[in-house]
């Protein structure tokens, strides 16, 4: 009998000690080695991320514009995959692939969303870094025929702005590309002549601070 109970606990041990949910997760944390080899996988509540963006579960984002040139976003996946993995030892799919079916198309950019689940994990072993994805809700509609969308590799998708967040650190180079969009759409009657200079006002004490 005492046999069996040990094994019983041994084995519920196994089952929900393998991960391990955490409040806050910094970039650093997860990319220092004497901190990621402690850490297990499981689900986040908010990431502070390498370029300073704080993002939390309920956060709104906006899409940004894919970084390919064929129209597709690089590490955003169409579906919730987050409990999906790959490559054997439970790594993410940190970059595009070759089918582009599963990518979120360009159309979609300039669309909100909402962050409704947030996952980090060792990108393959537990002697590699942790890298953070997130799950997406279309704050109006769908991705077409799917209700969400998945982020994989959340730092790399910021560095490349396919998301933007309120937070988000804007460099006076980024600021300047904002600024000439912004004139563009103006020019083709989507923004009002109001609208760009109000956004106009605020990109120029990014450029000219």
């Amino acid at each position: 009998m005492k046999k069996t109970v040990l094994t019983l606990n041994l084995l519920l041990i196994s089952i929900f000690g393998y991960s391990q949910d955490l409040e806050v997760l910094t970039y650093e944390q997860a990319n220092n080695y004497d901190d990621f080899v402690k850490i297990k996988k499981g689900k986040l509540k908010s990431y502070i991320a390498k370029d300073g963006t704080i993002l939390k579960v309920g956060d709104t984002i906006l899409l940004g514009q894919p970084s390919n040139d064929d129209k597709y976003y690089s590490s955003i996946e169409l579906g919730d995959s987050m409990s999906k993995s790959t490559g054997g030892l439970g790594g993410f799919i940190n970059d595009k692939s070759d089918d582009n079916s599963v990518y979120l198309p360009e159309k979609y950019q300039g669309q909100k969303a909402t962050i409704v689940k947030m996952k980090h994990q060792h990108d393959g072993s537990k002697k590699k870094p942790i890298i953070v994805r997130i799950a997406i809700d279309p704050v109006h509609g769908a991705f077409g025929m799917n209700s969400k969308a998945t982020i994989h590799n959340v730092d790399k998708t910021l560095e490349r702005r396919e998301i933007i967040h309120r937070s988000t650190p804007i460099s006076r180079d980024y600021a300047i590309e904002l600024l000439k969009s912004f004139k563009e759409e103006m020019d083709l009657g989507i923004l009002s002549a109001n609208e760009f200079e109000q956004r106009k006002m605020k990109l120029l004490k990014i450029i000219n601070p």
